[in-house]
């Protein structure tokens, strides 16, 4: 694996963008925001965007319109601000991201991160990528639950009802690009905490030891 130069000075004017899940921010999320900022990039930015509570967490992987809303208004609030953005979104949070990156005009995202996406495999990924030099999918087969059997039942974030690209890759027009880089779960990061489920990929050392050195060095996910 070839990487490029660590950006240090790159990456003190680099900021983190995170979107949760269905449910919000939880203290997993919190603690996995924290890790990001342990790790060396202290501008780290959680949006917790959800409308339902958590009990209600099911409307806000189905909603939408907010999701469009959501990504439409932290395109316009980040546009022009300067810092080196990376934006990581976790299960109905990467169709946030999406949507976001879907919005922008000119400026480009760093990163894209998307942990145990909750959006269909046939998502057409090109207008977003137009907007972001890279985008990682990390998708597990052991997120059966909520991405195989879950979203076959109640729907994707976008309302299809059958496994998603956080199960198995994306495979939609965009899907060829050579900014996607998609990475299946891999056993070895188990020993960062990162188990192959849903919320283990969540974990606060698989965020310190695997995602930020990625950021840092602009590397490909192969052979870590």
């Amino acid at each position: 694996m070839n990487a490029p130069a660590p950006a240090a000075q790159a990456m003190q004017s680099a900021a983190v963008l995170y979107l949760p899940g269905m449910a919000g921010m939880l203290r997993r999320d919190v603690r996995f925001c924290e890790a990001i900022r342990e790790a060396g990039i202290e501008q780290v930015h959680a949006e917790n965007w959800v409308r339902w509570p958590w009990v209600l967490q099911v409307l806000n992987l189905r909603d939408a319109k907010r999701h469009r809303e959501i990504g439409k208004r932290l395109a316009g609030e980040w546009a022009g601000r300067g810092e080196r953005l990376y934006v990581i979104g976790h299960s109905t949070g990467a169709a946030v991201a999406l949507r976001l990156l879907e919005a922008l005009n000119e400026m480009p995202i760093a990163q894209t991160w998307l942990l145990a996406a909750a959006v269909s495999r046939d998502y057409d990924l090109r207008p977003a990528m137009e907007h972001t030099a890279s985008l990682f999918n990390l998708f597990s087969k052991r997120d059966v639950f909520h991405l195989c059997v879950g979203t076959s039942v109640v729907g994707s974030a976008d309302g299809v009802h059958r496994p998603c690209a956080g199960f198995a890759a994306f495979r939609g027009p965009g899907s060829q690009s050579d900014r996607l880089t998609q990475v299946e779960y891999q056993h070895a990061w188990r020993e960062h905490g990162h188990r192959g489920g849903h919320l283990s990929v969540l974990s606060a050392e698989f965020a310190r030891r695997i995602i930020v050195p990625t950021m840092r060095f602009q590397m490909t996910l192969d052979g870590l």
